[in-house]
């Protein structure tokens, strides 16, 4: 997408989970001074919706919005729905308001000595302890194709594809189009 940059930083010798890359996302976009985009590597977006996720904004009542969700399906309507933090699962992806980067990156410590688990399991955690509400998109734009668990050695098992994946033909833009109490 234009205008985004991509940024080396120095990895840990062995990091044992997927918290480090996303805490020095957060990092980094806190130096920016910016909002964030946060997408896993194993993902099936439809049309333009990198790009409707970028310029999404998160409403103020909410932490964050995620644009996956295993557990929403089409019979949805179409909008933005608020969940208390406890419900929430799968960092697949996911836009943070610029306080809540600075809030995670207080709770930095914290994330890296949850275990088990990667950056959900610790997003829930603090997510919870915050009382924290966020936000499903539906429909989904992002479907989430992975097989492989880098953080769990193994096959992933479960839920792990989100029922209301608009598909890759499906073109975010003209949500753009939907008053805007849908997404308020």
């Amino acid at each position: 997408l234009q205008g985004w940059r991509t940024v080396l930083r120095p990895r840990p010798v062995a990091p044992p989970h997927n918290k480090w890359t996303a805490w020095e996302a957060f990092t980094l976009a806190a130096e920016a001074g910016e909002d964030l985009c946060l997408f896993e590597d194993d993902l099936e977006f439809s049309k333009n919706a990198p790009g409707f996720i970028e310029d999404f904004s998160v409403p103020d009542d909410l932490a964050f919005v995620t644009f996956f969700s295993p557990w929403v399906d089409n019979t949805w309507p179409i909008g933005l729905w608020r969940h208390h933090a406890h419900s929430y699962t799968m960092a697949q992806a996911l836009k943070f308001s610029r306080q809540t980067v600075q809030t995670l990156i207080a709770c930095k410590e914290a994330a890296m000595t949850i275990a088990p688990g990667g950056v959900d399991e610790a997003l829930h955690y603090i997510a919870t302890t915050n009382l924290w509400r966020y936000g499903i998109v539906n429909p989904g734009l992002v479907q989430h194709v992975g097989a492989q668990s880098v953080v769990g050695n193994g096959p992933l098992v479960g839920m792990r594809t989100a029922r209301n994946f608009a598909g890759r033909e499906f073109d975010a833009n003209g949500l753009r189009q939907c008053p805007r109490e849908f997404f308020a």
